[in-house]
């Protein structure tokens, strides 16, 4: 069977939400993006924005006692 199953299914969901936000990212800048509603173009950006903030969100504290001298890279 499967060794990692909690990691396959992370997997599983991070590789159409990727696509997802690789489409999203062109559909911003490229001109047929314009032919898309703008308001739902910006919600899903900024729901894109805050997921993303949330994922990196614990690791602020390390990377800051890391760039601060009080944690040494194991």
């Amino acid at each position: 069977m499967l060794d990692n199953t909690p990691l396959l299914v992370i997997d599983v969901v991070a590789t159409p939400l990727c696509a997802a936000a690789a489409a999203l990212a062109l559909a911003l800048v490229r001109p047929w993006g314009g032919r898309l509603s703008a308001r739902g173009l910006l919600w899903a950006a900024r729901g894109t924005a805050v997921v993303l903030i949330v994922h990196a969100a614990p690791s602020v504290p390390d990377r800051a006692a890391l760039a601060a001298g009080r944690r040494s890279v194991a």
